[in-house]
């Protein structure tokens, strides 16, 4: 009988060392945070863009609004930097004021001749200025919003059957 004796040859596989390995941890904290903190930056800009975009349409639309009053009005009173009246060909009376305060509210009220006032809220917790002025033949009206991330100001000179912005 023959015996076979088998050898055990061990053969070394390179694997990664201890200080490797925490250099590549390091490397990957390093690019995981400046990834963490580009998608961060990423998020507040498309956040502050969003209520940009916001302030300036609301800020537009009332302004509009109140360029075409005052255009097709009969006439305009100023009665203090924060109130305007606007009377139309009709004899009704639309008025806009600001309760004055910051983050306040901006107030727009229709008179029908001979009827009753009727009020609504337009801006509501984004007014931070509101100032009519008179500068006859015109009135000029600057607006300010502010939002959660953004803010935004417009200044309209409105004539009687023209406005410039």
């Amino acid at each position: 009988m023959r015996t076979t004796v088998s050898t055990l040859r061990l053969t070394r596989t390179r694997a990664f060392t201890v200080p490797e390995m925490l250099v590549a941890l390091a490397l990957m904290a390093l690019i995981m945070t400046a990834a963490a903190m580009g998608l961060k930056a990423a998020q507040t800009s498309h956040s502050y863009n969003n209520d940009k975009v916001e302030l300036v349409a609301r800020a537009r639309g009332t302004l509009d609004r109140i360029t075409q009053d005052i255009r097709l009005g009969a006439s305009y009173t100023v009665v203090d930097s924060h109130h305007l009246h606007v009377t139309l060909n009709d004899g009704s009376l639309h008025s806009y004021s600001w309760d004055g305060t910051a983050s306040g509210t901006l107030q727009y009220s229709e008179t029908p001749f001979g009827g009753t006032e009727t009020t609504y809220v337009i801006l509501d917790n984004y007014v931070t200025d509101f100032t009519v002025t008179d500068v006859a033949p015109a009135c000029s009206i600057r607006l300010a919003l502010t939002g959660t991330k953004a803010s935004t100001h417009m200044t309209v000179t409105a004539l009687p059957s023209k406005a410039l912005f």
